[in-house]
């Protein structure tokens, strides 16, 4: 609300008129309006500066929960739940997990000794198979067929030997390390012995704690912005009706202003004393109709103007009482902390035990991830020894065959290729019992890599931080929103006291409007029609005046009714260019707004 202010000019208002001629009292009336009109703006600018203010109060309010709400962000606040269930869960599963570990390892580390004899038993079987074939060649003397196949036979047994001995380092390379992981399982269970059997079950109830409380602080934010809402929808409405106060003012300045024309157009016309009497008694009359119906309206906008005050009471109390819930549903009984500083703390104490966990895990990993790479590189060569299997299995059936086929020669190879075909047939299932052992440790790794993530990942720093950021804007959050609650709720009290105070000037207008009412009659001997054209032309100019000045639809209508016999319009020459006059039947335009 913008009101204007006053601008009664002093130097209008009647001074010649004496007690003697009945017009004393109307003087009075005069002076006092005057004081009232010039009063109503301060009274209702300061109920319009306390209402803004209180819109400003919402503002902030909105602010300092959409704040509270605002401040953990939502995918942080999912993480951060996240990382506690996990956390939690796998510290649970941390004992178990531990066993299982320690089972893969040991299973490891005995395929890998078996396998460690394998190959020193495939190494030997290469020796006597490499001897054979020197015998076979002598045996055969010199014969080309028999000497090209031993030549086959030892670039295969190389090959073999090659890959052999690669297995051979890394089976060597392995085994202290199995045996050292499996050492860094005892520390392990030390220090998943420390953390209490509660920690997991805390944790994941503290991780249901906070996302409870982001639910609940989402919900407290949406609740609050709708009251607020309605509350700022509310003072809009009495902002509105504020109006009435800027409407009265200047209706009460138009019966002053048309108090000093009466008396300005008097002191120049030469009129008998019962003339003047007569005249004052049309305008008194006039004046104190518009004052009687200013005093109507007021009371009217007045009463709308409170009652709309009233309706925001109970919107603030729910508010309040909002506030004021969460506020209880924060505090901690025994120890006097909040729910997320409760949080926070467990997080502190739980995050001094996973940290030396995960301290201590981070080392056995180390360890693992260079098996896993060593069982993985193991994995690989099954494919080469399945062949080499099918070559040895080739190379007795073929020297058999080749027997066959060279009559003398074969004969005394014969008994050569017949411990050749033994010897291969032992390789074969050596070798198979080394690709069962391979694959054995393939799968050991994929257990042992499954195992690797048992400590304190992720960490609980993100989620401390979420936390303590959540605390730190509650702590404050709530204190300062019912601190802007409870003063919103002082300023609409101030107000409808202060306005319900304005109240009594319907009272001094209603007074005012009756003291010209009976001073109309008691000044007035001559009916009007029966006045000199000199005191009808004077008349006519100040109704004329009079109309110039009104700003309401209601003041118009009223002066109609007062307009002399046959001047029902003539005396409302206003200008056309002014748009009050083209809304002169406007019954909302009340008002400069």
């Amino acid at each position: 609300m913008t009101p204007q202010m006053s601008t009664l000019d002093v130097e209008t208002l009647p001074q010649s008129a004496s007690v003697a001629d009945g017009t004393g009292a109307v003087l009075r009336v005069s002076n006092e309006l005057a004081a009232l009109a010039a009063g109503m703006d301060a009274r209702f600018l300061d109920a319009g500066k306390t209402l803004m203010k209180a819109i400003e109060t919402i503002d902030r309010l909105v602010a300092i929960l959409k704040g509270i709400s605002g401040a953990l962000d939502g995918n942080a606040v999912v993480d951060a739940v996240t990382t506690m269930s996990s956390l939690a869960e796998r510290l649970s599963g941390l004992p178990e997990a531990l066993t299982i570990r320690e089972g893969d390892l040991d299973a490891a580390l005995t395929n890998s000794a078996m396998l460690k004899d394998r190959v020193d038993e495939v190494q030997k079987l290469f020796d006597v198979l490499q001897i054979y074939g020197v015998n076979t060649k002598i045996a055969a003397a010199g014969e080309a067929a028999f000497v090209n196949f031993v030549d086959d036979i030892d670039g295969r047994v190389d090959h073999g030997r090659g890959n052999l001995r690669e297995i051979s380092n890394m089976v060597t390379a392995l085994v202290p390390s199995l045996s050292e992981a499996g050492e860094a399982v005892g520390p392990l269970r030390r220090e998943c012995a420390r953390i209490p059997p509660t920690v997991p079950e805390r944790l994941a109830e503290n991780a249901c704690i906070l996302r409870d409380h982001m639910d609940a602080m989402g919900k407290l934010a949406e609740s609050v912005l709708t009251i607020a809402q309605e509350i700022q929808g509310q003072v809009a409405l009495v902002l509105g009706a504020l109006q009435v106060g800027d409407s009265t003012r200047q209706r009460i300045e138009h019966v002053v202003e048309g108090l000093g024309i009466l008396d300005a157009h008097l002191r120049r016309m030469e009129l008998d004393s019962a003339t003047e009497r007569a005249v004052r008694a049309h305008v008194y009359a006039l004046l104190a109709d518009l004052l009687g119906r200013a005093a109507e309206d007021f009371a009217e906008g007045a009463n709308t103007l409170l009652q709309a005050l009233r309706g925001i009471g109970p919107h603030t109390e729910r508010l309040l009482s909002l506030i004021d819930d969460q506020a209880a549903t924060e505090a901690d009984s025994a120890e006097e902390r909040t729910i997320l500083q409760n949080v926070e703390h467990n997080i502190i104490e739980m995050a001094e035990l996973t940290d030396r966990l995960h301290a201590t895990d981070q080392q056995s990993n180390r360890l693992i991830d260079t098996i896993a790479r060593t069982l993985v590189e193991l994995g690989r060569k099954l494919e080469m020894f399945a062949d080499l299997r099918i070559d040895v299995r080739n190379i007795a059936m073929n020297t058999l065959l080749l027997c066959r086929r060279m009559n003398s020669t074969g004969r005394a190879v014969f008994v050569i290729a017949k411990e050749i075909d033994r010897l291969c047939s032992d390789l074969g299932m050596v070798l198979d019992g080394m690709i069962a052992l391979i694959d054995d440790l393939s799968e050991n790794s994929v257990a042992i890599q499954a195992t690797t993530d048992m400590g304190a990942h992720p960490s609980l720093e993100d989620a401390l931080a979420i936390v303590r950021k959540g605390c730190d804007t509650n702590e404050t959050g709530i204190e300062h929103g019912r601190s802007e609650a409870r003063e919103l709720i002082d300023l609409l009290g101030r107000t409808g006291t202060e306005l319900a105070n304005e109240l009594a000037l319907e009272r001094d207008m209603i007074a005012a409007s009756e003291t010209l009412a009976t001073a109309s009659p008691a000044v007035s001997a001559i009916d009007v029609a029966e006045l000199c054209p000199e005191a009808q032309d004077g008349l006519t100019a100040i109704l004329a005046e009079l109309a110039q000045r009104y700003s309401m639809a209601q003041e118009r209508e009223i002066h109609r009714r007062h307009a002399l016999r046959g001047a029902e319009h003539g005396d409302l020459q206003i200008d056309t260019c002014d748009p009050v006059a083209e809304e002169e039947d406007d019954d909302d335009d009340d008002g400069l707004f």
